[in-house]
């Protein structure tokens, strides 16, 4: 769903997210390909090279449309979380 509330269709079902003000991360490809093999739900993840002042953007492209829900562990301040889920098709 867009921000306001209208069904945002994508094929791939796919989703971005912008990270601000980022000095380091320990993405590599590899890792990521490691990761989207283990997924039952993401094909691919892309990272783009570091836009200003150190923000970065991450692409998801999915296998499938899903419901998703971004949390930040408490115990682990910093670490960004998202679950996964299908949806029924409309």
């Amino acid at each position: 769903m867009g921000p306001d509330g209208v069904p945002v269709l994508s094929k791939p079902a796919k989703f971005i997210f912008v990270f601000r003000s980022i000095q380091n991360n320990y993405l590599t490809h590899d890792k990521l390909a490691q990761l989207v093999k283990k997924s039952n739900w993401v094909q691919e993840i892309v990272v783009y090279p570091p836009i200003e002042k150190g923000d970065t953007a991450v692409e998801f492209v999915l296998k499938e449309n899903v419901a998703f829900s971004p949390y930040q562990p408490v115990e682990r301040e910093g670490r960004l979380v998202l679950d996964l889920k299908p949806v029924a098709e409309r």
